[in-house]
């Protein structure tokens, strides 16, 4: 709509009553007219007369359509009322009423006086409505400039928005991969425990049954000792009879020989007993040699058996301070992992609750 200057010259009377006229028709006389509707939403600013099928362009809510010059139909179901518009629509109230004669529509209705007052207030109300304008479009640009500063503050606190969202959102994945890293290392150290907890158990049941082993082997041992200390005693008993049955034979030889010798008789006889001496000697000395032989063999016997019972224990020794090792390694682990993880140190070992 184009905004004209006003014009003092009486001439231009009429100029400013068409610019009037254009004020009402186009909605900027609100007071004359008593319109509430924002000149935003006046229908015949939106709309075209020869287009009033087009219903989409109507504001929501809209009953009935204006047209210029003729009553047009509508394809929309309930608009079936077209009013007529025009400019009689706007001049309706001034032209109803009672109908004036001829001879008085002669006469001159206003008087010059009141035609050049009515003139004044015309522009009067011109200059008012055009000041009116001004106002209204300086308000106009200061809240549009309020507007563009809350859009630009609002379109900030968006941003922040979104910016402390992405913060928040990627915080709470980062949460979220820390707390599945702590439950993968919890699952993790727990499978080591299981893992640790089985082989405790293999090296329990493997010391038991060395344990078991080494009792066994330690009676066989000591049955096998006392076996050779029997067969021992038994060899010095037979050797200590040999001996005695050697000197028995030895004095009855002797007596025997002296006997023979204060007889005189024969000395084949003696020669018998002599010959006999001597294969009783010769067996003597290998009985002896035997008994010697069997000496040797039981002090050696005695020795090893000695020495098997030494690295026996000393094997025993070695490994049971290799288990008691394994056990304080084992307990300061679990007590390491009930420091970082209290609920890991409640669970049951081998040794008792919390790897005590």
């Amino acid at each position: 709509m184009t905004v004209r200057a006003p014009n003092r010259d009486p001439s231009a009377s009429s100029a400013a009553g068409q610019l009037l006229v254009e004020d009402v028709v186009f909605g900027w006389a609100a007071v004359i007219c008593h319109c509430t509707m924002s000149w935003m939403d006046n229908i015949l600013l939106l709309s075209d007369s020869y287009k009033v099928s087009h219903w989409r362009q109507y504001p929501p809510g809209t009953q009935y359509v204006y047209s210029y010059f003729e009553s047009r139909g509508c394809d929309r179901e309930g608009w079936d009322e077209v009013c007529f518009f025009g400019l009689q629509y706007f001049l309706k109230r001034y032209l109803s009423g009672k109908v004036v004669p001829d001879e008085s529509s002669n006469k001159p209705a206003i008087s010059d006086t009141r035609g050049s007052a009515q003139k004044e207030s015309e522009a009067e109300l011109f200059e008012a409505l055009l000041a009116n304008r001004l106002y209204m479009e300086r308000k106009q640009s200061m809240l549009e400039e309020q507007i563009c500063s809350l859009q630009s503050s609002l379109e900030e606190t968006r941003q922040m928005l979104n910016q402390s969202q992405r913060v928040c959102e990627e915080l709470k994945a980062q949460l979220k991969d820390e707390q599945r890293r702590r439950e993968k290392h919890q699952q993790e150290m727990k499978e080591q425990i299981d893992s640790q907890r089985v082989e405790l158990e293999e090296l329990s049941t493997e010391l038991a049954k060395a344990h078991a082993a080494l009792q066994q082997k330690t009676k066989e041992l000591h049955r096998q000792v006392q076996e050779n200390n029997e067969r021992a005693e038994k060899i010095s008993l037979q050797a200590c009879t040999a001996r005695q049955c050697e000197t028995e034979l030895l004095g009855a030889l002797m007596e025997h020989a002296a006997l023979q010798l204060s007889v005189r008789e024969e000395p084949s006889p003696v020669q018998k007993l002599r010959t006999e001496l001597e294969v009783a000697r010769f067996m003597l000395s290998e009985e002896q040699e035997a008994a010697d032989e069997l000496r040797r063999k039981l002090q050696s016997v005695t020795f090893e058996l000695e020495q098997f019972a030494e690295l026996q224990l000393s094997s025993f020794l070695h490994e049971h301070r290799r288990h008691k090792a394994f056990e304080a390694d084992i307990e300061k682990i679990l007590q390491h992992l009930g420091q970082r993880h209290p609920g890991i140190a409640d669970l049951p070992t081998p040794y008792g609750a919390g790897g005590g």
